[in-house]
Formats: C-alpha cells, sequence, structure tokens
C-alpha cells in the first residue's frame, strides 16, 4: 500500500511540476489544437489551445512504474507483468504523437487517416496480445458472474481469446481518444477506472499492475 500512495503522489508532482513549463515551450513553439470544421460552434473557442498534453501522463504513466522497478526487491518477477503493459502505452501514446504531430504541422485537425492509425493500433496490441497468451500459466478464461444466483462462472475462449483481447484494446484505445475533448471528461473517467482497478488489483495476484493503474490515475 505505502509503495502506490508513494507512486501516486510522484506521478502526480511530476505531471504537476512539469505541467506549466511544457505547456509554456508547446505555446513558444506554436503546437497548438485545430478545431475540426464539423465540431459544435462551441468548440471554437479551443482553437489554438497548446496540445500534445498527453506526452504528461505518457511519462508519468511509463516512467514511475520504470523507477519502481528499478529500487524493487523482486523486481526480476514484477517486470515480467509491468513491463509489457507500460511498453504497450508507450507504443499507443507514440501512435497519438504522431496522429497529433501531423495535425500541428498541417495546420488542419487531419492527422493519421483512419486506417493508418487502426494498421498501428492493430500491431502494437496484436503483439501484446499475443505475448499475454503465450505467457506460461496463462488461461484464456474469462469470468462471468451472471445475474441469477449461482455465483460467478468462467468461459475459456481458447483461441478465441485473440481476437477478444485485440477488439478489446483497440475499442478502449479508441474510446477514450472519443471522450478527450470535452473538459476534464476523459480525465475524470480515467482517474475513476485507475483507481479502481487499483484497488481490485492490490487484492489479486497481479499486484504490480496497480504499480501502473495509480501511476495512470
Amino acid at each position: 500500500m505505502i509503495s502506490l500512495v508513494l507512486c501516486f503522489v510522484g506521478a502526480f508532482l511530476l505531471s504537476a511540476g512539469l505541467g506549466k513549463p511544457l505547456i509554456a515551450r508547446l505555446q513558444r513553439l506554436g503546437v497548438r489544437q485545430t478545431v475540426s470544421e464539423d465540431a459544435p460552434s462551441t468548440h471554437a473557442a479551443k482553437q489554438h489551445t497548446p496540445t500534445m498534453g498527453g506526452v504528461l501522463f505518457l511519462l508519468s504513466a511509463t516512467l514511475v512504474p520504470l523507477f519502481y522497478l528499478a529500487y524493487s526487491p523482486e523486481r526480476n518477477e514484477e517486470a515480467k507483468t509491468l513491463l509489457p503493459i507500460v511498453l504497450l502505452t508507450l507504443c499507443a501514446g507514440i501512435i497519438g504523437f504522431i496522429d497529433d504531430y501531423r495535425k500541428v504541422t498541417r495546420g488542419k485537425n487531419l492527422g493519421l487517416k483512419a486506417r493508418e492509425k487502426l494498421a498501428g493500433q492493430t500491431f502494437v496490441m496484436a503483439l501484446f496480445a499475443i505475448w499475454l497468451f503465450r505467457t506460461p500459466g496463462f488461461e484464456a478464461r474469462v469470468q462471468v458472474t451472471p445475474f441469477i444466483a449461482g455465483g460467478a462462472c468462467f468461459v475459456d475462449f481458447g483461441l478465441l481469446y485473440l481476437p477478444f483481447a485485440l477488439l478489446y484494446l483497440i475499442g478502449f484505445s479508441n474510446a477514450t481518444n472519443l471522450t478527450d475533448g470535452l473538459d476534464g471528461l476523459s480525465g475524470g473517467v480515467s482517474l475513476i477506472i485507475s483507481l479502481t482497478l487499483t484497488a481490485l488489483l492490490n487484492h489479486s495476484n497481479f499486484q504490480p499492475l496497480g504499480i501502473f493503474t495509480v501511476a495512470m490515475a
């Protein structure tokens, strides 16, 4: 629990400390958001708002877990759980960075084409799903809690777990992207989900993942 609190505070201080100078730097470089012509008229006020602020969250979600691993007495075992999710997040962040960079350089709300972005996400997340499936001890079972009495039951997906996991990862990635546009919506939802996952992971066999989710929070 102490490790989770320290990582939460560390990630917060990292984002808060770098936030003001990074935003000022982005403004000087002219890295500004271009509002889509299809957006509601109320979004016009967001024109030229500094963009690429996601770098802050990417730093917190990757550097804090890596720092934790560097000083963890069980880092060799915990790295097997933490590093893949950190790498997945980093790769997804790079795709988002390229998307934003193209928008900034073009001066239009036109980043990566849908097929380009989807291809990048599919490649990265397919590698992660395959790694997960081939991890020793992994079981392609999903716990299902029915509404009727009788407790939880499990469904073994077998090889179908791979397309299921891929759809899940790509779906959540793009769902998060869609919520990021209304002030506080993506941040608020992500905070609630991340803290809930942290609490659940703290009482599971995957406690090291709690370091990542609390850093994301």
